[in-house]
């Protein structure tokens, strides 16, 4: 049983170390202000996709295939941001992404949404959304849908861990904990105060949210047909 359980993991890990080397050249680049930064970058979030599709596949169908779109809504919402005007595009992108995760995280979770983890998580985005709010003008509105619907894939990610409690849902967790944290700081570097090391801060805490995902849920089966 134990060594059935080596080898994927081992692959697992191989791979997270591959997609965290191209990440970090991504960073690089960026940094650089290289002209490559911007194919790299959506070639990153679809490098991530590709992991789901190899690791994952032992998801029920449903979640295999909507997380799969949810990751390549990531994609096209990277692309849209390269852009000057593509900001509210972007949005638009990333909003549906997380509609899809919730999708996901509710049919792990196959319970009530956790109303202590709620509560915690948009008190936090509520009082984040006022130190923006003044800063936002004719974006007030899609950028509070949006800080609404992320802080509801959070909650439901919460949710997974505080009713299973396995390496797998921690990892979901953390994953979208690290995905708000990078929203938040992108929302502040464009919109209250833009300085160059929050942009290391936002793609950092971007990818590696959804490397965590990616890993959380192809543990997330491994584990549960191994007990």
């Amino acid at each position: 049983m134990h060594t059935s359980n080596t080898k994927p993991l081992l692959n697992l890990t191989t791979a997270s170390i591959a997609v965290v080397i191209v990440a970090t050249v991504a960073i690089v680049l960026a940094m650089q202000g290289s002209a490559w930064f911007g194919p790299l970058k959506t070639g990153t979030t679809l490098l991530i996709l590709a992991f789901w599709f190899v690791f994952a596949r032992d998801l029920d169908r449903g979640n295999y295939i909507t997380g799969a779109v949810g990751f390549a809504f990531c994609a096209a919402g990277d692309t849209a941001l390269l852009y000057e005007q593509g900001f509210v595009y972007g949005l638009s992108f990333f909003l549906v992404a997380h509609g899809l995760f919730i999708v996901i995280f509710r049919r792990m979770a196959n319970s009530p949404l956790s109303v202590p983890a709620f509560i915690a998580v948009f008190a936090i985005s509520c009082g984040y959304y006022l130190i923006l709010f003044s800063n936002l003008v004719h974006l007030a509105i899609p950028v509070a849908l949006y800080m609404g619907v992320i802080s509801v894939m959070a909650a439901w990610a919460v949710t997974i861990w505080l009713k299973q409690h396995t390496t797998a849902t921690l990892l979901i967790m953390l994953g979208a904990l690290s995905f708000l944290v990078s929203d938040s700081v992108l929302a502040y570097n464009r919109f209250v105060s833009a300085h160059t090391w929050l942009h290391v801060v936002v793609l950092s805490t971007y990818w590696l949210s959804l490397l965590l995902i990616a890993n959380g849920a192809a543990r997330y089966r491994t584990i549960n047909q191994h007990q």
